[in-house]
């Protein structure tokens, strides 16, 4: 049967296919002419054999259309550099999208911690809600890399849907799956988690029980106080420095016999989280044991001591801190003129003290003890000792030498 031209039907359609095909090469030889420069010498540098410019050219993927950039990141995303692979993250954390978290997902498992590093800030960073459950599915199964650092995602994003899961994730055989599933149930700080915490802080893995104090001192329950008092004697000493870290943080009655025995612990970490933790409880009855640590032999100890003598914010710190102005190190030096300020306290017994402070060489003491002598005094001679003395003198003072 013909058609309205004359042709026979299968002819008309033989020459219509025709035509379609023929429009479609010329479309795709036309979209190719097209590229745009841009896309051209982005897909050029990826292929450079020095990394500089395959990682400058990661950097500009999106700039590209969506579905060709993330084409492009994929591919980067096994180059044999790390920083070629580390780009990529970031470039797909800009692009965003379902696509991408499904990409950025994947290079939780890559052997560059620097790139499973900016993996887990991206993906919690993104803003993506496929991102929650997308971890909550990876931390329970998959390799075990991808595991523990989906744990790292969920714990930033403190999301209250993955309490079950993580819960479920404290029986699991693995160690550090456990005590990543802890800190990433810590900011949540959701009470059904108080018993299982409270078996952890009791079992055999010294990490597990490390994260689970500090976990307890994150979930605020006065009750973990006793828990957490018997850990602080613990054999491990990350175990103790963690108890007495949160200790600290409930400031709960009770347990300052377990803080005053960690000012003395052998290893200075603990003592300095100890010296913190009774800082943070701010009892003046305990300055006098803070004002021993503040001579302790360890910088970081008297550090921490000094800066928990200046949460006080008494009278009874005030000697302990004039004492310390004139410590060996300079930055205990600095925390001590920062306490005096911070209290509130200094008068004219602390004038000479600050004076010789100015003699360090270090800029910021002279600035900060400068500046509470001008507080004290109502004189304004910047950080010059020579200046401050000879202003003593001639005001009648005590000078000294």
């Amino acid at each position: 049967m013909p058609s309205r031209n004359g042709r026979p039907w299968g002819e008309t359609k033989n020459i219509r296919f025709g035509l379609i095909v023929f429009h479609l090469f010329w479309c795709a030889v036309f979209a190719f002419a097209q590229m745009p420069a841009d896309r051209k010498e982005i897909k050029k540098r990826l292929r450079s054999p020095q990394t500089s410019v395959r990682v400058e050219a990661v950097q500009s993927l999106d700039k590209l259309d969506k579905k060709i950039a993330l084409d492009f990141a994929e591919d980067a995303l096994g180059d044999l550099s790390w920083e070629v692979r580390r780009g990529a993250v970031l470039v797909l954390g800009r692009i965003g999208g379902r696509e991408a978290v499904a990409l950025l997902s994947r290079s939780l498992n890559d052997e560059s911690l620097f790139v499973t590093g900016t993996a887990v800030r991206t993906l919690a960073g993104m803003g993506d809600p496929s991102v929650p459950e997308r971890m909550r599915t990876l931390a329970g199964k998959g390799p075990y890399a991808g595991r523990v650092n989906a744990l790292a995602v969920l714990g930033i994003l403190k999301d209250p849907d993955s309490v079950d899961v993580l819960m479920g994730l404290l029986q699991d055989r693995r160690a550090l799956v456990r005590a990543n599933a802890v800190q990433a149930l810590a900011p949540i700080r959701d009470p059904r988690t108080f018993e299982p915490l409270v078996r952890l802080l009791a079992g055999g893995n010294r990490r597990v029980r490390a994260a689970a104090a500090l976990a307890m001192g994150e979930l605020g329950d006065p009750a973990a106080a006793g828990p957490l008092s018997r850990r602080a004697g613990d054999d491990d000493p990350s175990v103790r420095a963690a108890a007495v870290s949160a200790l600290g943080r409930l400031k709960a009655g009770g347990c300052e016999a377990a803080l005053l025995a960690g000012l003395r612990d052998p290893s200075s970490v603990v003592r300095a989280n100890a010296a913190d933790a009774l800082g943070l409880i701010g009892d003046s009855r305990h300055a006098e044991a803070l004002a021993r640590s503040a001579r302790d032999e360890d910088v970081q100890v008297r550090i921490h001591a000094v800066r928990a003598l200046g949460a006080m914010g008494t009278t009874t710190v005030l000697p302990a801190l004039v004492e310390v102005l004139r410590d060996r190190d300079i930055q205990v030096r600095l925390e001590s003129v920062l306490a005096i300020d911070k209290t509130g306290l200094a008068g004219p017994e602390t004038i000479d003290p600050l004076i010789d402070a100015l003699t360090t060489d270090w800029f910021p003491v002279r600035d900060e003890a400068s500046m509470i002598l001008k507080k004290i005094t109502g004189q304004d001679l910047g950080p010059a000792v020579g200046l401050w003395r000879a202003w003593r003198a001639k005001a009648g003072m005590n000078q000294r030498d």
